[in-house]
């Protein structure tokens, strides 16, 4: 009869998608006496390495392993497959407004966008620490005299972080 297909999950990283051009992917399942065929997106069937499997040099885009399973009468199981993207291109730097130039006011108004979409926020005023940034616009207050810069920067669900981006003003009431 024909063997069952082998169970087949990625275990480092496992989230799709994900900005780690190398994956652990293990598979299990097999018959006594059996061998065991993987297949890496388009590539022909070759047999497998010992699970684990670790591939490396992954391109950006979407991947797919499988791995069959031939038994000793030469009967073959379907495939056990799983697949994932791999994304290590940063979002576009976001793009942030607020006052400019010299500002009278010790509030201020910031708005920021990113054209991409899913990726989150994290924002800092002068050299404080990046934290999660509130809901766009942002209201500033209790602004000193002097130069202020606040930075935005996104990071898509894959992990990439953008170049921060930034609105620069002085205060001089």
């Amino acid at each position: 009869s024909t063997p069952t297909a082998p169970t087949v999950t990625r275990s480092s990283p496992t989230g799709t998608p994900t900005n780690s051009t190398s994956q652990v992917i293990s598979y299990g399942g097999l018959e006594a006496g059996a061998s065991a065929q993987c297949k890496l997106d388009g590539a022909a069937a070759a047999p497998c390495a010992a699970s684990p499997v670790t591939l490396n040099s992954l391109s950006s885009g979407t991947h797919s392993f499988s791995v069959t399973q031939s038994d000793a009468a030469g009967n073959v199981s379907s495939a056990g497959a799983v697949s994932w993207v791999v994304d290590v291109t940063p979002p576009p730097t976001p793009i942030v407004s607020g006052p400019s130039g010299t500002y009278g006011l010790t509030t201020a108004s910031v708005a920021y966008s990113n054209s991409e979409s899913g990726v989150t926020f994290q924002c800092k005023l002068d050299s404080a620490a990046y934290s999660a940034c509130l809901p766009s616009p942002i209201s500033l207050t209790g602004l000193g005299n002097g130069s202020h810069t606040y930075f935005v920067i996104a990071t898509d669900p894959a992990g990439n972080v953008s170049s921060a981006g930034t609105a620069t003003w002085t205060v001089d009431p």
